[in-house]
């Protein structure tokens, strides 16, 4: 015997009756987004997916009763002929039903049955199920008590959270059983961790520790922020992209995602403590090789050769650098993983260290890299710095060939100073060889001296302490473009009267004459010096 589905009456929950949340009258569309109707299709009538619905009934292709707002389920081993379709098409239209929901076996729609449903915008839905009673009955208790159904998914997904195993695999893939949705795990500034890609609308506020909901085309983007330490606020993002911009579904998801919050926190937590711990470790062992050389001991150099690195041979540095990259040491542990990807994926397969401002990492050959190779070696670095994130605003320098213990040390010191022309470096490329800095040598020689970077800081100090540092940047971007004004507004992206404005008032808090060759050559040193002095 089938169970009873007559209507039962609708108790408004406290406050605004049915509008509240989680108790608000569903829609067709709201079903089809819910996993219980995920493999459904709608074979006629996709235009009245917006009709509200409160329950459902049987109905055996005859006579319909009362049916307002409901769903009308139709069980069917063969599937109902054309005439009968098309008659119920008009009684559910007549009597204001919201779907005829067809189980199990039906034919195949004739072009008058099409037509009818679209014209009466009753959507057609066919559902393939083993168990039709069991299937009509999760229906039932959908529609008559949506909050029990959400309930009892959040108790399935907290359930499956209480393993052990807290990966990645285990916490999204719970969500992916549970409720059919497929989340990704972004960095805390966007750029992805796990999942698939997943872009970013301009109006998400990476910024804000809040969950935001997002419209995009097409349907929503969910973000809950995954939080870490009180002292480190957001450390990365559960994102979920919604083919829907209806409420139920929204709000669904976004209690979802919070759940699995906590679980991904952990594992985060988790992973960044081992990846401190081997962090610390790879460190350690660099430091001994770059301050004993040859001379280092035979422990360390057994720790060095156990962890995979190769000692002897041709060495070639590489540094990668993060702008502002000196305060996010938690960036630099996160991503690493992420960083030898990326490096392997462009031919450069060596040793990689983290370091305070981003990673160093060198390559070994049996023998000395000709120039050819060199060059190659080259745009493998360019094209890895290609495919990294362009919000990471990172830069490389790449050191000579150096052979031995001691030749890590001396590529690695040589990959540093390329790197610290190439942040001050305003063109894309972003790459710098020590082969290519050329006279920009004095200018690191100088800037290990104090007495001229005394001078170059008290020389430029009144335009550091106005404007936030604009007019310093304004100095810097004119001497880099041939003290071209067309040239300085257009890198800016300025006006050229703001830039002359920028320009008049340098001059007299300066007190210099910008057309002056010798006064210019004197402030771009300068500005090179402070710049490059802002690096360490």
């Amino acid at each position: 015997m089938r169970f009873d589905t007559t209507p039962m009456p609708r108790t408004p929950m406290a406050g605004d009756g049915s509008t509240q949340r989680g108790a608000r009258s569903l829609t067709v569309e709201d079903l089809l987004a819910d996993l219980l109707l995920r493999d459904a299709r709608v074979l006629a009538g996709g235009r009245g997916t917006d009709r509200p619905v409160v329950d459902m009934q049987w109905w055996d292709g005859n006579e319909l009763p009362e049916s307002t707002d409901q769903v009308l389920v139709h069980e069917s081993a063969e599937g109902l002929p054309p005439y009968l379709l098309e008659a119920g098409l008009r009684r559910a239209s007549d009597g204001a039903a919201s779907a005829i929901l067809l189980v199990g076996a039906h034919g195949h729609l004739i072009s008058s049955t099409i037509r009818l449903a679209d014209r009466l915008m009753i959507p057609l839905i066919a559902v393939e199920s083993d168990e039709p009673r069991s299937f009509a009955h999760a229906l039932a208790v959908l529609l008559r008590s949506p909050q029990l159904t959400r309930a009892a998914q959040v108790e399935a997904l907290v359930r499956r959270l209480r393993s052990r195993r807290r990966t990645p695999d285990v916490v999204l893939g719970a969500l992916r059983d549970v409720a059919g949705l497929e989340a990704t795990v972004l960095a805390g500034d966007g750029s992805l961790l796990l999942g698939a890609a997943q872009p970013l609308p301009g109006s998400a506020r990476l910024d804000l520790s809040v969950p935001q909901q997002l419209p995009v085309a097409g349907g929503t983007l969910l973000l809950q922020p995954v939080y870490g330490p009180a002292a480190r606020g957001t450390v990365a993002w559960l994102a979920l992209r919604l083919e829907s911009s209806r409420p139920y579904v929204i709000e669904n998801a976004a209690d979802l995602l919070s759940i699995l919050e906590p679980s991904m926190a952990a594992w985060l937590s988790e992973e960044r403590l081992a990846a401190e711990q081997n962090a610390r470790s790879r460190s350690q062992l660099l430091t001994e090789l770059l301050e004993r050389g040859e001379s280092v001991g035979k422990e360390t150099v057994h720790q060095a050769v156990a962890a995979g690195w190769r000692l002897y041979g041709w060495h070639t540095g590489v540094h990668i650098g993060l702008r502002g990259g000196d305060d996010d040491r938690d960036f630099v542990l996160m991503q690493f993983e992420r960083v030898r990807r990326v490096l392997t994926a462009a031919g450069i397969e060596g040793t990689l260290v983290e370091r305070p401002d981003g990673w160093s990492v060198w390559v070994t050959s049996f023998n000395q890299p000709s120039m050819v190779q060199q060059r190659e070696f080259g745009e493998r670095v360019r094209k890895a710095l290609e495919a990294m994130p362009a919000q990471w605003e990172i830069f490389a320098g790449i050191g000579r060939p150096h052979v031995g213990i001691v030749g890590i040390a001396s590529t690695l010191s040589d990959a540093r100073d390329a790197a610290t022309l190439a942040r001050t470096d305003r063109s894309v490329r972003r790459v710098k060889h020590v082969e290519d800095l050329g006279v920009s040598r004095i200018l690191l020689s100088w800037q290990g001296s104090d007495d001229l970077r005394a001078y170059a800081g008290s020389v430029l100090a009144p335009l550091r302490r106005v404007q936030s540092g604009q007019l310093l940047e304004t100095l810097r971007s004119y001497l880099d473009n041939r003290s071209s004004i067309g040239l300085t507004a257009d890198a800016m992206n300025l006006h050229r009267n703001t830039v002359t404005t920028r320009l008049r008032r340098i001059r007299d808090l300066l007190g210099v004459d910008l057309d002056d060759p010798d006064e210019r050559l004197a402030l771009s040193m300068a500005c090179r010096i402070v710049e490059t002095d802002e690096t360490h």
